[in-house]
């Protein structure tokens, strides 16, 4: 590791942290010096994550959230603090895709010849995904920033998409969820800037993984 990436003696919040890209950051920023509060709903998926983390020789505390829910965010940014004193870093990477049209279509093949769910998208499931992409990244940079804009330092990382630059047949909430959290990044970049508290957002590509299967993977949740 060089000494210039350690994150020796920095502690980080990663939501999402239970599988997937969530787990693989929680265990690259451990081995980075980092201890860790690891977030997701799953409590079974959490202590997976906690034990990879501790076999480096980090801490790594667990905090079962639910990331849309309010007082659930709110009681996570409490309890972070409570077991670290001090927030460093946060990485908002809870999230979920739905794979589907917004009317029903006569063919529904992609380029690709990938078959996506014919059911319509309904307004409850478009909601389901603004609310995990995109509000619970307000959510929690809303409520871990106050601690950060306190000690006039921090760093926020939020995980958008490449879909969100690039549109995409069928993923249509799912890409408007992360356009957005790139323009809330760089528009809370700006509010922030003057406590010393970077706010930046990363576009992967497709990634394979337990709970991602790249562009188009139906109805999955990190």
């Amino acid at each position: 590791m060089f000494k210039e990436l350690s994150l020796e003696g920095k502690t980080a919040i990663i939501t999402g942290a239970g599988r997937g890209l969530g787990k693989a950051l929680a265990l690259t920023f451990a081995e980075a010096g980092a201890d860790i509060a690891a977030v997701s709903r799953t409590v079974s998926d959490l202590e997976a994550t906690a034990s990879e983390v501790r076999k480096l020789g980090r801490r790594c505390v667990i905090i079962p959230t639910d990331v849309t829910n309010e007082d659930q965010v709110k009681a996570m940014a409490k309890k972070a603090m409570a077991e670290f004193g001090k927030i460093d870093i946060l990485v908002n990477n809870a999230g979920v895709e739905v794979a589907k049209p917004i009317l029903p279509l006569p063919e529904l093949k992609t380029p690709a010849g990938y078959d996506p769910d014919p059911t319509p998208l309904s307004l409850k499931e478009w909601q389901g995904v603004m609310d995990l992409n995109l509000n619970s990244v307000f959510m929690c940079s809303r409520e871990v920033g106050q601690y950060m804009i306190e000690k006039r330092q921090g760093k926020i990382i939020n995980i958008a998409s490449g879909l969100g630059v690039k549109p995409t047949p069928y993923l249509i909430a799912y890409g408007v969820s992360k356009a957005a959290v790139a323009y809330f990044s760089r528009c809370l970049s700006l509010e922030w800037a003057r406590y010393n508290i970077h706010v930046n957002a990363l576009a992967p590509g497709p990634l394979e993984s337990d709970s991602y299967y790249g562009c188009f993977s139906g109805f999955k949740s990190i």
